[in-house]
């Protein structure tokens, strides 16, 4: 290791790592993605289910194969993940994965773009945590997956306020992180 790099050595380019995260993220969605969705197929008793994951997954594949620009890509991405946890939170309430899909949304958005890009992303699924929870413990709407209790409002409350720790947890770490990557990019161009 050489100890007098140029500047032009050393700096570290956040872009081209978001560039480069966000490709190798979508290939490996695609191939997880696909045994997901086998498995989803295998196990949801609702049709519905079935077109929503199969669409969800031709959506990723176009995604990750057409050459979008960066930006999109990513929005895309996040907005897919986001609506998993939708599909989840109206399929199993507060009980299924639809908290992982929100928080993966919430990361993703915190990574690939901004740390406020992720509160923007905790502001809909508190939104939405709240606007479907109200629904279905007023009655006006139920979980489809009758297996499951829809549970009370201390179990939504419980389950949504875990959601916005953990999601405070991660977008301070980002910020933190991205501040500091914004400092070390300044103090390269110094040299």
């Amino acid at each position: 290791c050489e100890m007098n790099q140029s500047p032009d050595n050393m700096e570290f380019s956040y872009t081209n790592w978001r560039d480069g995260f966000l490709r190798i993220t979508l290939v490996g969605a695609c191939v997880f993605g696909l045994f997901a969705l086998l498995t989803g197929i295998l196990t949801t008793s609702a049709t519905v289910y079935t077109a929503i994951y199969a669409g969800l997954y031709l959506t990723l594949l176009l995604v990750t194969i057409i050459n979008f620009p960066q930006s999109i890509k990513a929005g895309l991405f996040i907005s897919l993940i986001f609506l998993l946890g939708i599909s989840g939170l109206i399929e199993t309430g507060i009980w299924g994965d639809s908290r992982m899909f929100m928080l993966g949304a919430i990361t993703m958005a915190s990574l690939l773009f901004t740390w406020r890009t992720g509160w923007v992303v905790t502001g809909l699924t508190m939104l939405s945590y709240l606007i479907y929870g109200w629904l279905v413990l007023s009655g006006v709407m139920t979980i489809t997956n009758s297996d499951l209790p829809e549970g009370g409002i201390e179990i939504w409350a419980s389950g949504s306020m875990a959601v916005l720790l953990l999601a405070v947890l991660i977008i301070n770490g980002i910020r933190l992180t991205q501040n500091e990557f914004g400092k070390a990019h300044l103090r390269a161009q110094a040299f």
